[in-house]
Order: structure tokens, then C-alpha cells, then sequence
């Protein structure tokens, strides 16, 4: 009954229907109802209410309110003609206007009430007749008067069988027959949140009887009848379930079936999807236990049906409308997909249940998680068999299985997928892979395995993760891919915590049996398979024969395994990085200490940076500078019985050659073959030029130094010699730089091999002090038939310098005429003290110098007195080239460019002519060139210096200044003048007698002001 339209029922003696049926099925259905309830609720609104209008019969008869009806108003059609005489045997029905309408009015209507209206057939107003709307209105009021008498009644007549629970006779099933009509009342006035509050409140009153364990009203559990396991649960019409509440035969199975669907209708009418998958879940889950208890009279396999079944009637029913309600709300595509996806898994799992019981799946993980092994199995089986034919075919064949296994697992993910539910997706994936791996398709299983495991590691869910892994690596080992097995593996033993004893030492003896199989590096962290830790640095030569780092590493696999080498990266500035290292040793399980050497020898602060563990291509490693981890910072010292250098300043330095540095090495206790020295400059400024041989002195224990001639290499290395121990070889490496003092760092390498053929290495980076004791300054003074040169030394840092003598040499093209000799002084200088030595030189008279010009100039002063400061004077600049330092005869009559420049101090001169100038002379030429000097100052002025050089940069040329140093005195000029200054008063004062007298100076007064006046003279 439920479901049909609210019924209007009309009653035509006289044929007026045809002329009115199609005017008034065209303004139905009846819109904006406003029911105003008696029960001081709120107003409600209902929009639309569908009307069925139907013939009045006798069936029409009204029946007690306590039954369910949907006839809430009858209509009588009467014609103006006959409007008295039916009148007179009729009430409570409308009619049409006559002219004695208004006697109708009086007869019909109650008090306070009109329900009479009139029409007019094939009225001219068409739709817009107010006849016609007040009819329409006049409907709506008669409707929502009966729809409300109704709900009163029936409400009373529900509390007070409410009331009357505890009291013998009383009925359950009564009580929901009468509950319901009100439900299904509201249901037909289109009133649906209404209508699911009744059923609500009806399912909790229903667990109430459950708890009371007042169920006597109920027959049997039920669940027994034929399609009871594969029914559609959001059926309510499947059985006659009123029927049988009414006569108190149905079973709780068909009562909670009925009233779930009851409930779910609602809310479809209400579109809310997501709220009927989310409680069919519940509710689904929630029967189970009731179904369970009663299973001794149910078909086997009827839970796994039932649950089946219902999950996917509700999903099949959802859909169509999901679709349309989704496409309209984005908002409501995760929810629904979460919900729907649940459902989907929910049935997913009954075939795991069955596929379990036909022998289609073993007993293990995941397909084995939601069986109750508690459960005893039936001693007898049963006659009876479940109905649902899509599980029969999966019970007896294993592609049928597989395939609606595959299909309910892949709906499933797409849901959870569209819900963001990435973790839920990820469990599918992993029973799609199981599946896959029991039925031996190795490939697609490792492919889904390989896409998941990651996951699960990321979030720590360790257990889950090694149940994939054991399957996942079974399945690589299978396929004979030793990489992805022994990775699989590594991740095992990482959760070795969460496996049995016996499985971590079979999977560790896998891992090191397969590493020798791996095709390509492995690199995987230390931690948590192993921890590592740098204990110390042991460089006692009693202890070690070198410098060693100890390490201990915590080994926390349950069996002992060699390694092939454990190595630890320091790194520093020079050399940025060093090994230490140790091979072919045991890891026992546990804490394990050893002690790392390394080939090279260096010296510094270091910090530890990482450490690697190798077992052929299986690589563990460590890193040390990882963010949020305390940087651990190590002090090195060079191995003080390995080969050793150091650099330094030779102890002779010859000043005017290329400077060298002294590298000392020191063979030490160890032989030294095939050694290469190699030099890097690490400042700037300083290069370490190549050269094809480099001086050396080899000394040997007991024997007198040799010196040797070593190779540099096109590299810039220098090959050594051979050493035996304790020998010691100075090498002299030329560098180019400033020399005077420098504080120049340099990197040393050398590589050798030492005892055992071993290929070692010395490293050290070091400030070499350069510094010159003395600083010697040259200066030469040019004069016509001679060269004084003058050497000053001074003393270059901070300890003084003994001065034990000085000479000069004569050269190719001098001779020394005399010199300050000192060869056997003994003068001592104290730090920015100085000496000089000055030294004539004289030309040899076989030879001459190439392009050497000797030019004489002197400034003439055309005045002799003393010049007057701001005058003028006139000057001859007066230049004549020496013949004494030409080269030939022949040259006395070349002619070259020259130029002349004045060097003009314009705090004290003035010049007025050319400053420079360019001209053309030869050897004992004159030449005389006129300037004007103004002087600027008064007092003893150095004249301007005058410079002559040549304008070809091969000639070289020098000046003889005859005036240089020289002073002239500058006078100012001297005036007289004479100053009259008169003062006059600004008033005119009575004389009085002055107490004394002064000379003051005349005062006049013009026209009562004061002046004064100073006249010059």
C-alpha cells in the first residue's frame, strides 16, 4: 500500500466530470500545502503533493482512523438544476454554484467552516480563474484537516498504547502497525523526515523489546525460506511483512529486513545516498551476531550470502541515483565512494569465507583474517543450500571465483581511491596480489607487491609490511630476480623484530648466499639492521703502527657473516676527504669494535661524514652529517713512522735570482719506491713553475750528502728516488712570487709505495714563511763621463742583521772606479735601520752601451737679483746631449726624438710656455728653449724639475739636471701706505670739563649723524 498517491475520490450523479476533469487535472499536482500541525510543532511546508483522483465506490467508505488510509477528501459535483433536492439527502461534500448556493453554504458547511465552492465549465478565465482558485485552495484546506485529525488520532492512540508496555496483553506488533500508519501518513503527505523519525523511533523501541527479551510476538529467527539469503534487503514489498506483524507470525529476520528497508526508503525519498549506504553497513554488520547465533537452522554458507547479497543490493541500488545527486554536489563524491567502498570490501570478504570452506584459498593471511576460528564446525550439513547464483558458480569454479573476486577487489579500490582513502586501496591491492601469488602468476603478484610494500614502510606498519614481503620475495625468488629478492630481503630483516627466530636466520642466510648473485649495487642505510658509532682516534705508536679511527657497530641480525670492507669518509680542507678502512673481518651479532687505518697520512681537524660496509655488490652505509644529528669533529696527526715532509725557506737566499723553496722529506721507518712529489700553490700570487730539473741533496745515515738532479713531469710532479729508512731528501723547487715577506700556503702530496708494495700517501698543507733579512734598494746617478751607483741596505724584520762586508764586481760594460769597500767590517743593523754604498762606475773603453743617451739640461735665470713673488721671470731652458755615451762614431751624427717635461710644483710656480715639448738632437748638440716662471710664494723655492726622455721605448735615455736641488730665493714686494681714520659722535654733546685729556681723533656732526672716515695715501 505504501507508495501509492494520497486519494481524492469524486462522486458524479449528473455528468459534470467530463466537462471539469481536464481543468482540474492540469493544476495538479497541489503545490505549496502549509500544514500548520495541532501539536504546536513548527509550520511545514510541502511543496508538492501528488493527488490521485479516483471514482467515489463503496470501497471508499472512510474506515476507523486506527487504519492506515490515503482517501483524505471526497468531492460531490452537482449541477445548479438539481443543487435543492440533493441538497436535502447529501452532507459533507462540495458543489457547484447555483442560485441557491448560499442554502447549500448553510446546509453543508460546519461552523466556522466553508466547504462548498463552485466552478463554471470551460471557464472563460482559463487558468488564472479565481473560481477555480479558491477551489484548489478549498482542496488543500479539507486535505491538510483530514491529514491532521488523522495524526492526532493516531499520535493519541500510540501514547496511550505506549503506556500500556508493561502491562499484560500488551502487543509489540501492535504497537508498530499503529506507529507505522502514522509513519506511512506522513509518507503520503510527501512529509519524509517525519516518516524516518517514526521508523527510527520504532527500531528503538524494537531494541528496547531485545533487551527486555520480551520477543514472544516473534515467532522464529527466521531466515528460512527460500531467497531469504539473497533477498533484496531494500524490498519491503518481497513479503506480505504487514500482513504478517498484523497477525503476529512474522520473524525478527523478515521484522528487521522490513523495517531496514522501511528506513532506507525514507531516506532514498530524501536523496540521501551517502546516509543509506553508510547505515546499511551498520546495519548489515550489526546483524551478523543475530544471524550467527541462529545458523544450526540456516543453509550453510547463509551468512556469507546474506551479508553478500546485501551489500551489493544496496550498492546496485544507490548507484543510479549516486550518479545524478554527485554530478550535482562534488562535495558528496568522497563520502559516498568511502561508504560504497566499505560495502564492497564487506562483500569481498564473504568470498574469502567461502573460497576458504570450497578449498579455493588456503587458510593464511589476508584471506583467513576474518574467520572465526572459534567457530565449531556443523557436525551434520545441511540439507538446504543458499540461492544466491553468482556464489554458487564462485563455489564451483575456480575462474568463476577469481573473477568476481577480482571484480568486487578492483570496485572496491576505485572507490577508495575516489574517497582518498589511499591506505584502505593499498589492503586491497595486497589481497589481489595474495590471490595472484597462490595461483602462481609470480609476475603480476611481484608487480603489485613491488608498487605496495614501499607504502607500508613509510607509515611503520612493520607487521603488515613482512607479511607482503615474505610472499613478495617467495615470488622474486621464484622468478630467479636476485636484486629484487635480496632487497625484499633487507626489508625483511629491517622488521627482523616482528619475525620468529627461525624465519630472521633463514632469511639472513638468503641475503648472504644471494649477494654473490646480485647483478648490480644494492645500497641500503645501516640503521635499523645495523647502528655504528666512532668510538675514537688511536695514533699511539706503541699501541698502532698508525693512525686508526675506532669504530663499533651494533649488529642486530641473529647470525655471524664476513664482510669485505668496512670504510669511513672523514672530511677536511686539505685533503678534503680520507678514507679509513679495514677488510675481510667477521660481524657477530651484537656489538663489535675495530680498528680502520687508512693509506694516508695527513694532519687536521676532520669531521666524520660516512661510513660503508660492502659484502660484494651489497652496500651498507651510514651518513654522519645527516640533518638533526651532532656533527662529530676528530683531530689527525700524521703517522710518526711513515714517510714525512716538511717546507720551508732554504737557509741560502741569493737575492737577484728566482727564489726556492726547501722540501725536506723523511723516509722514517718505512721504504719508499717509486715516489712522486707534487707541489700546489694555495695563495695568490704564488705559482710553482715548471722546470726540467730540480736540485737535490740525498742524505744518507753515516755517509756525506750527495746532491742529485730530479725529473719534473709534464704534470709538475717531481719523481723521487728511492729511499731506505731514515734517509732524508731536501729538494730546492723554484717558485715565482713576492720574496720580500709572504706567508705562502702550500699542499704537499707525495705518493709512494711502501713495505708490502703498499700505495701510500702523505698530505700536508702548510704556511711557509718567506721573508729576506735585508731589503737592498739601487739607485744610479747619471753624470757625463761617469755612473754612481748607490746601494742601500736595510734591515727586513725584526732580528737585527750583521753586515760583514760589501764589494762590487766589474761587469762587461764597467769598470768600478772606486767604492766604499767593507770586506772585513763588522756592522751590525738594528730593525728600520739602514746603510749605503755608493760605487763610481766608468765605461770600458772597448765598449759601449747599446741605445744609452746622456742628456744635460740646465734652467738659465735671465735676472740676478732676488725674485719678487708674483713677477715674472723670464727663463732659458738649455738641453745638449753627451757625446761620451755613444756607442760609435757613427752614431754621434744620429738624430732622435726626444721630449722634454718640467715638472712644475704650482703650489709654488707658475709656468708659462711649453711644459713639454718634443725635439729632435744629436750628440753635442745645443739646445735653448724660452719659459717664463712666476713664483707663488716667498721664501728659498726648489726650482722645477726638468726630465728629457726618449720617445722610441729602445733608446734608453738619462738626464744630467744641473739645477737639480737647487734653491732660489723669493722676496715679497714692499708698499707704503698711509691710513687717516676720523670718528664722529652720532649726537651733539654740551662740553664739559674732562678730568684729563687724550689724543682723540677729530669728530664733525652732519645733520645729527655720526661718521668716519679712512683715507689711504
Amino acid at each position: 500500500m505504501s507508495g501509492q498517491k494520497l486519494t481524492v475520490t469524486y462522486c458524479d450523479e449528473y455528468g459534470v466530470w467530463p466537462l471539469i476533469a481536464d481543468d482540474l487535472s492540469a493544476r495538479l499536482p497541489l503545490r505549496n500545502l502549509k500544514w500548520q500541525p495541532s501539536s504546536q510543532r513548527a509550520e511545514c511546508i510541502i511543496s508538492t503533493l501528488e493527488v490521485d483522483l479516483k471514482r467515489f465506490t463503496v470501497d471508499h467508505t472512510p474506515q476507523p482512523l486506527s487504519t492506515t488510509q490515503t482517501t483524505y477528501l471526497n468531492l460531490y459535483f452537482v449541477t445548479c438544476d438539481l443543487a435543492d433536492t440533493e441538497a436535502k439527502r447529501t452532507n459533507n461534500y462540495l458543489g457547484l454554484k447555483s442560485s441557491v448556493f448560499d442554502k447549500i453554504r448553510t446546509d453543508f458547511n460546519p461552523p466556522k467552516q466553508d466547504r462548498c465552492a463552485y466552478i463554471r465549465k470551460k471557464d472563460a478565465d482559463g487558468p488564472q480563474s479565481e473560481t477555480w482558485n479558491v477551489f484548489i485552495e478549498k482542496m488543500k484546506e479539507a486535505i491538510l484537516s483530514s491529514f491532521d485529525m488523522q495524526v492526532l488520532q493516531i499520535q493519541e492512540d500510540t501514547r496511550r498504547l505506549d503506556m500500556q508496555r508493561h502491562m499484560p496483553g500488551w502487543n509489540y506488533c501492535s504497537f508498530f502497525i499503529l506507529k507505522e500508519g502514522l509513519a506511512q501518513a506522513f509518507e503520503i503527505m510527501t512529509l519524509y523526515e517525519d516518516a524516518l523519525i517514526q521508523y527510527d523511533e520504532l527500531e528503538a523501541s524494537f531494541f528496547q523489546v531485545l533487551k527486555d527479551k520480551a520477543l514472544a510476538w516473534f515467532g522464529h529467527f527466521g531466515g528460512t525460506d527460500v531467497g531469504d539469503d539473497c533477498g533484496n534487503i531494500l524490498d519491503f514489498k518481497r513479503k506480505n511483512y504487514r500482513d504478517m506483524i498484523n497477525k503476529n507470525i512474522i520473524s525478527v529476520f523478515d521484522f528487521r529486513s522490513y523495517l531496514f528497508a522501511r528506513q532506507c526508503r525514507m531516506l532514498l525519498k530524501l536523496q540521501r545516498v551517502v546516509e543509506v549506504t553508510a547505515r546499511a553497513q551498520f546495519f548489515i554488520t550489526g546483524f551478523i551476531p543475530s544471524i550467527q547465533e541462529n545458523k544450526e537452522h540456516l543453509p550453510d554458507n547463509f551468512v556469507e550470502s546474506w551479508v553478500f547479497s546485501a551489500c551489493m543490493n544496496v550498492v546496485n541500488e544507490c548507484e543510479p541515483l549516486s550518479t545524478q545527486l554527485l554530478g550535482n554536489n562534488a562535495d558528496l563524491v568522497a563520502p559516498y565512494n568511502a561508504v560504497k567502498a566499505d560495502l564492497l570490501l564487506t562483500a569481498r570478504r564473504q568470498l574469502d569465507k567461502i573460497g576458504i570452506k570450497c578449498n579455493h584459498l588456503p587458510m593464511t593471511d589476508p584471506f583467513s583474517i576474518y574467520i572465526n576460528h572459534a567457530d565449531k564446525p556443523r557436525q551434520e550439513e545441511s540439507e538446504k543450500t543458499i540461492t544466491n547464483q553468482k556464489l554458487l558458480e564462485a563455489m564451483g569454479s575456480v575462474e568463476a571465483f577469481d573473477k568476481t573476486y577480482m571484480g568486487l577487489s578492483t570496485r572496491a579500490i576505485k572507490s577508495y581511491d575516489a574517497s582518498f582513502r589511499s591506505r584502505a586501496a593499498l589492503n586491497v591491492h595486497g589481497d589481489i596480489a595474495a590471490l595472484k601469488y597462490i595461483r602462481g602468476k609470480y609476475e603480476e603478484a611481484v608487480r603489485i607487491y613491488e608498487s605496495i610494500i614501499w607504502r607500508y614502510g613509510e607509515h611503520e606498519w612493520s607487521s603488515i609490511e613482512n607479511s607482503l614481503l615474505i610472499k613478495c620475495a617467495d615470488s622474486q625468488c621464484r622468478l630467479g630476480r636476485s636484486n629484487q629478492y635480496v632487497e625484499s630481503l633487507l626489508a625483511l630483516l629491517k622488521n627482523a623484530s616482528f619475525l620468529s627466530p627461525e624465519n630472521a636466520i633463514h632469511y639472513t642466510d638468503e641475503m648472504i648466499s644471494n649477494v654473490e648473485k646480485l647483478d648490480s649495487e644494492i645500497k641500503r642505510p645501516f640503521s635499523p639492521i645495523f647502528s655504528i658509532a666512532v668510538t675514537s682516534i688511536i695514533d699511539d705508536v706503541n699501541t698502532v703502527d698508525g693512525a686508526s679511527v675506532e669504530i663499533c657497530i651494533m649488529n642486530n641480525l641473529p647470525k655471524t657473516f664476513r664482510y669485505d670492507t668496512i670504510s669511513l669518509r672523514l672530511v677536511g680542507n686539505d685533503p678534503e676527504q680520507i678514507w679509513f678502512s679495514i677488510h675481510n673481518q667477521d660481524l657477530a651479532p651484537g656489538k663489535n669494535n675495530f680498528l680502520l687505518t687508512s693509506e694516508t697520512s695527513t694532519s687536521g681537524n676532520y669531521a666524520v661524514e660516512m661510513c660503508e660496509m660492502k659484502l660484494g655488490k651489497l652496500i651498507f652505509s651510514h651518513n654522519f652529517l645527516r640533518p638533526g644529528q651532532k656533527k662529530k669533529v676528530v683531530r689527525l696527526n700524521h703517522d710518526m713512522k711513515q714517510l714525512y715532509s716538511t717546507l720551508s725557506q732554504p737557509n741560502e737566499i741569493c737575492l737577484g735570482e728566482r727564489q726556492k723553496f726547501s722540501v725536506k722529506i723523511e723516509s722514517r721507518s718505512v721504504v719508499s719506491q717509486s715516489g712522486t712529489l707534487s707541489l700546489e700553490s694555495q695563495s695568490e700570487g704564488m705559482t710553482i713553475p715548471r722546470v726540467e730539473k730540480v736540485s737535490s741533496v740525498l742524505t744518507v745515515e753515516g755517509s756525506e750528502p750527495k746532491e742529485m738532479l730530479l725529473d719534473m713531469l709534464d704534470t709538475g710532479e717531481i719523481v723521487l728516488p728511492d729511499l731506505e729508512p731514515e734517509n732524508v731528501l731536501e729538494i730546492f723547487v723554484i717558485y715565482e712570487g713576492s720574496y720580500t715577506e709572504f706567508d705562502y700556503r702550500v699542499k704537499t702530496t707525495i705518493s709512494y709505495k711502501s713495505n708490502n708494495d703498499v700505495d701510500r700517501k702523505f698530505i700536508s698543507s702548510d704556511f711557509v714563511r718567506v721573508t729576506v733579512p735585508l731589503i737592498v734598494t739601487e739607485s744610479t746617478i747619471f753624470r757625463e763621463t761617469c755612473v754612481f751607483l748607490k746601494v742601500e741596505l736595510s734591515c727586513n724584520g725584526e732580528l737585527p742583521v750583521r753586515i760583514l762586508g760589501s764589494y762590487s764586481k766589474p761587469s762587461t760594460y764597467y769598470l768600478v772606479d772606486s767604492q766604499s769597500e767593507m770586506k772585513q767590517c763588522d756592522l751590525i743593523l738594528f730593525p728600520k735601520q739602514a746603510v749605503s754604498f755608493i760605487y763610481k762606475l766608468v765605461k770600458r773603453q772597448e765598449e759601449s752601451i747599446d741605445n744609452a743617451i746622456l742628456h744635460t739640461a740646465e734652467l738659465i735665470l735671465s735676472v740676478d737679483k732676488d725674485l719678487l713673488v708674483s713677477e715674472a721671470c723670464p727663463c732659458t731652458l738649455r738641453i745638449k746631449q753627451s757625446t761620451y755615451w755613444s756607442q760609435d762614431d757613427a752614431s754621434v751624427t744620429a738624430e732622435h726624438e726626444f721630449y722634454y717635461d718640467i715638472e712644475v710644483d704650482y703650489e709654488n710656480w707658475l709656468l708659462s710656455g711649453k711644459r713639454r715639448l718634443r725635439f729632435i738632437s744629436k750628440p753635442g748638440e745645443v739646445m735653448e728653449f724660452p719659459i717664463n716662471l712666476v713664483p707663488l710664494k716667498t721664501g728659498n723655492l726648489l726650482l722645477p724639475l726638468v726630465r728629457i726622455s726618449a720617445v722610441s721605448p729602445e733608446i734608453f735615455a738619462s738626464t744630467v739636471y744641473v739645477n737639480s736641488a737647487q734653491q732660489i730665493l723669493v722676496k715679497p714686494k714692499s708698499r707704503t701706505a698711509i691710513f687717516f681714520v676720523e670718528q664722529q659722535q652720532r649726537f651733539v654733546q654740551t662740553p664739559t670739563a674732562q678730568p684729563y685729556t687724550s689724543n682723540a681723533l677729530p669728530t664733525v656732526v652732519e645733520n645729527g649723524r655720526s661718521s668716519a672716515s679712512i683715507r689711504g695715501v
